[in-house]
């Protein structure tokens, strides 16, 4: 997704669209990619991480390789947009959601180390998109990208089940475990597993409703949807911003490279300042989303090569450590224990963001004829994501909490007390759990 803009200006030329139609690959895929991460935070609270990843991958897989056998770009809207982003979207918030259930004290640097494995597909993907696309065109590269997929089922299957989300045991012989047994058969018998589905679904959508009425996440969403059409959206308009300027192809794709390098860097520092407490997360975002907005405008002014690398650097300084930070604000405001549903619901509202912004700084192109309004509505992006932070900084007074339960399975019921809202980050579990085995 982050090396779309290579695709995205060759498409341009191959299938002669408006920039504003072809730009609604990108964003069809990131809102399939939201609409699956629900799912996918079910799925792996109640079955498993690992193979809802591998699931994912193979799905991406079909869907990268069935969109190199047509050459028709509404059927693109199907294969690349729909059966990828149904991919990603089984295995993107697995992936993200499990190291925090195994890191306390240093959850940040943690976060930071996972994504800046992000900057490292940046720093390798665009040279390597280029010269896949260069020698076996556009098709070709396609489908040897959707081989590279698959290594995502090979990650995946190192994943092991956080013991938060794991059967507790008791002796076999023990009254605990004759009266859980019991109880089991009992159930068995008198629930179908359609009604035992039915009942999962159930509890992700209180777990929704409990999010969704607190303040803190609420305003966290908002701040994390500005602010990621406008970092997605500066991959996709970048690549052809630089070739209007008269720069090759080549010159895009170190411009990529560049941020993927910057940010490859800078997420590992911005861990380790988030675990001292030199910065609180939310001061951290405010600061960085700001100082994006500000170079995102400035860049429209000039129109040279070393111009572009300094901003390249600056994306990857101060929007690059966005993705480090949105399961930290999560956390933040919910607590650990119910991340794996909360995260994907964040991500739900910033890629429906994405689904009308994307496609809608293709069409200021269109219109305008340059870039430049675009690169000015990424800024207005930046400011309005740092001004939600700032707001729930400052009429988020008060801490309540809330109580979420949360079924494991037919026999144990897991009750959550969540932090309304957080005001310092401190590197600790805000979730208190208690389980309490029903008997017959």
């Amino acid at each position: 997704m982050r090396t779309f803009g290579i695709l995205y200006a060759e498409l341009l030329q191959t299938y002669d669209k408006s920039a504003g139609n072809t730009a609604f690959l990108g964003s069809l895929l990131l809102f399939v990619n939201s609409i699956a991460g629900p799912i996918s935070g079910l799925l792996s609270m109640h079955f498993s991480f690992k193979w809802c990843t591998i699931i994912g991958g193979l799905v991406s897989c079909l869907g990268m390789v069935t969109s190199c056998m047509t050459n028709n770009i509404g059927m693109l809207y199907l294969t690349y947009s729909c059966l990828l982003g149904v991919g990603f979207g089984l295995s993107y918030p697995p992936t993200l959601s499990i190291i925090n259930f195994y890191f306390d004290k240093r959850r940040a640097f943690a976060n930071g180390i996972l994504t800046a494995s992000f900057g490292l597909s940046s720093l390798i993907y665009p040279t390597l998109y280029r010269k896949l696309i260069d020698h076996y065109g556009i098709h070709g590269a396609m489908l040897i990208l959707g081989g590279l997929l698959l290594n995502i089922c090979v990650g995946g299957s190192f994943f092991r089940q956080p013991r938060s989300f794991m059967r507790p045991s008791v002796p076999i012989n023990s009254p605990e475990s004759k009266k859980l047994l019991s109880h089991t058969n009992e159930g068995s018998k008198n629930k179908s597993k359609l009604t035992f589905a039915i009942d999962k679904i159930l509890d992700m959508f209180r777990t929704y409703s409990v999010a969704l009425r607190n303040t803190s996440f609420l305003l966290y969403c908002f701040a994390m949807s500005f602010a990621l059409v406008g970092y997605s959206s500066i991959f996709m308009i970048l690549p052809p911003h630089i070739e209007s300027q008269q720069f090759t192809k080549d010159d895009a794709v170190v411009v990529l490279t560049v941020i993927g390098a910057t940010e490859f860097v800078i997420r590992f520092f911005s861990g380790i300042i988030i675990d001292k407490q030199w910065l609180s997360v939310q001061t951290m975002f405010i600061l960085t989303m700001f100082t994006g907005g500000i170079c995102a405008i400035a860049v429209t002014f000039f129109r040279s090569m070393p111009i572009n690398i300094i901003y390249a650097v600056t994306v990857g300084i101060f929007p690059g450590i966005l993705h480090s930070l949105r399961p930290l604000l999560v956390v933040s405001s919910l607590g650990l224990k119910i991340l794996p549903i909360a995260y994907p619901l964040s991500t739900l509202f910033s890629n429906t963001a994405c689904l009308i912004g994307q496609p809608g700084l293709g069409w200021l192109e269109d219109y305008t004829g340059n870039w430049n309004v675009s690169f000015y509505t990424i800024g207005g992006l930046f400011f309005a994501s740092s001004l939600c932070v700032l707001i729930e900084r400052m009429l988020v007074k008060e801490t309540q909490n809330e109580e979420i339960v949360i079924k494991t399975d037919d026999d144990v019921v897991e009750v959550t007390k969540t932090n309304q809202n957080n005001m310092e980050n401190k590197d600790r579990d805000d979730v208190k759990t208690s389980l309490v085995i029903k008997c017959p």
